[in-house]
């Protein structure tokens, strides 16, 4: 019920996007205007997911009980957005980026943007946090080999990182800025000029008190690169604790080679990266560009190296302004029945969806195959569950590799993501056996199946995954017989009669497929011919008993043989091969 809310208020919140207070959407006229009616919708960067949002100073009730300030005018509008690509690593990470308005009076001078978070991987008392100034990017880690919230489910410690990718813009002749993920000549991005850290109940604790100015100008210290005290004029610096010089950059050492200024002392942090000054004038705006990174190893320090893997990938994507994302399939839709000892899955019968499927190509990654799994739960990864079969496309691509973070060798290695069998593409699948727990499918007993599509780039320009699957979604399937006083009139896999009228070579075949979608009707395979005569140019249809075409503008097999993708309509499947050349029709 909770999850459905969440999808209601997703519907809503299309329907009603507020393009109009500054909504991302796809303009696909140029012309500035939102128009539906014309296509277009929602959405930033090839995304699958887009939250937007707002938020202003203008409460000063809210201003100064924070930190005793008065309002000066500041909008906020947040877009962030994100992948549904688990297997890779463009799945562990949200993009982020922040709009800075200036409605208030006053120019804002001096000013400085902090990307902040109080970071809390797993139990939140035990964590560490530095910066790499090499990727303008701050993490955290954590401060032990093991974290319980994390062992609870048989996982080292995670790491998350938070890269700075485009700063404020000023103005620079020569130079190119990015702003609204558009390139802008005459103007350069500003880099993270410091980095800076506190500790619940440290030396530096949260600055404060609340409804104090005080937290102000301890903020601000830290956003202009000092340590959080409250003294403008004579500011703390961070002391590199490796070489004991002053430093913007504290902690800027490598955990996982243990050299350079590094964290101790495992506690509750929180962690800023700043970017300053700039000016912000009254009705000006200034877009921020950052990225949220996770990275998950055998260790709490693999887990940055993977980190810092993806986090590459975000970088080339930003580099290209989001112009060529790759993209998984869209998944396929699965029609499920049941008899007393078998599941048929079927995803053979919406040609809408499989043309969305089969036919769209995403930066260079066309549709391959499909792969059908069964899980353990419901809530199970694709690496949990067993491989029950797989389909693909007959072009010579079988073995595809693809670079997987393996914790062992603490680095990248390329090994094989998939494993076609080049047999032809293939839309249902009837399950008889339990592969899991060995056995049958046993009536009552439920189990659950996903089914997925994957891709193929031989040449990706972009990122170096060759295929991307698409995320599984869990098909939940309880074995039982037909509901009472309903008998199917045939098996799944049983084959189809015919009875042939006139004098055609040509050769049918089908095969129920779903028993749970037959209708009991006397179908009619029927040919039409286009002006030439020649026989590959034959065309068949299939009408029901009604005389409704059911299937119409069917290309025929050279051969019966012929591995075929027919669509699968009132639960069966047909196939017509053509006769030799030279024969009759």
């Amino acid at each position: 019920a909770q999850i459905q809310t969440v999808l209601d208020q997703y519907e809503t919140d299309w329907e009603n996007w507020p393009t109009h207070l500054g909504a991302p959407f796809y303009d696909l006229d140029n012309d500035g205007i939102y128009e539906p009616n014309d296509g277009e919708t929602p959405g930033l960067a090839g995304a699958d997911q887009v939250i937007w949002y707002v938020a202003t100073d203008a409460d000063v009730g809210t201003t100064s009980s924070l930190y005793g300030t008065t309002p000066i005018g500041v909008e906020i509008q947040y877009t962030l957005w994100g992948y549904n690509q688990p297997g890779a690593s463009l799945g562990q990470i949200i993009f982020k980026n922040v709009r800075l308005l200036n409605k208030g009076s006053a120019d804002l001078t001096e000013a400085y943007i902090s990307l902040w978070s109080d970071p809390d991987l797993g139990d939140y008392g035990d964590d560490f946090v530095g910066v790499d100034t090499s990727l303008s990017l701050m993490y955290a880690y954590n401060g032990a080999p093991e974290d319980q919230d994390y062992a609870a489910f048989g996982l080292a410690p995670a790491a998350v990182g938070y890269d700075f990718f485009a700063g404020p813009i000023v103005p620079s002749a020569g130079d190119t800025a990015i702003f609204n993920l558009k390139k802008r000549p005459g103007f350069k991005n500003l880099p993270a000029s410091s980095f800076g850290y506190f500790i619940a109940g440290g030396v530096y604790s949260d600055p404060g008190p609340y409804g104090n100015t005080e937290a102000a100008r301890e903020y601000y210290n830290l956003m202009r690169g000092y340590a959080p005290t409250d003294d403008l004029e004579n500011p703390t610096p961070w002391i590199d604790g490796s070489t004991g010089l002053e430093t913007l950059f504290p902690y800027a050492g490598d955990p996982v080679t243990g050299v350079g200024d590094l964290d101790s002392g495992p506690a509750d942090r929180r962690m800023l990266i700043n970017a300053g000054p700039f000016t912000l004038a009254v009705g000006d705006t200034q877009d921020i560009v950052t990225a949220i990174v996770g990275g998950l190893g055998d260790t709490q320090l693999s887990s940055i190296t993977d980190m810092k893997f993806s986090d590459d990938v975000a970088q080339l994507l930003f580099d290209d302004l989001f112009q060529s994302v790759p993209a998984a399939p869209a998944p396929p839709q699965v029609n499920v029945s049941t008899t007393e000892s078998s599941v048929i899955l079927n995803w053979g019968t919406d040609e809408a969806a499989i043309d969305a499927t089969e036919e769209t190509v995403t930066a260079g990654y066309a549709f391959e195959g499909y792969n059908i799994y069964q899980l353990p739960s419901a809530t199970a990864a694709l690496e949990d569950g067993i491989k029950l079969a797989t389909f693909d496309l007959e072009n010579g691509v079988t073995e595809i590799l693809g670079n997987i973070f393996l914790p062992e060798f603490g680095t990248q290695v390329s090994v094989p993501v998939q494993n076609g069998l080049d047999v032809g593409v293939k839309r249902y699948l009837v399950i008889t056996d339990d592969l899991l727990a060995g056995g049958p499918l046993y009536p009552g007993s439920e189990y659950y199946f996903t089914v997925t599509a994957y891709n193929y780039n031989a040449e990706p320009a972009l990122i170096e995954d060759k295929t991307l699957e698409s995320a599984p979604s869990a098909i939940i399937v309880t074995v039982q017989s037909p509901s009472p006083g309903v008998r199917y009139g045939a098996d799944a896999g049983s084959d189809l009669t015919f009875a042939k009228t006139g004098g055609s070579d040509g050769q049918i075949a089908g095969l129920v497929v779903d028993p749970s979608s037959t209708t009991g009707d006397t179908y009619t395979v029927g040919f039409a011919v286009s002006e030439d005569t020649s026989w590959t140019e034959a065309i068949w249809y299939l009408q029901n008993s009604a005389g409704v075409k059911v299937l119409d503008d069917q290309a025929q097999l050279g051969d019966l043989s012929d591995y075929d993708d027919q669509l699968i309509v009132d639960g069966v499947k047909i196939k017509v091969a053509g006769p030799a050349a030279g024969m009759n029709f």
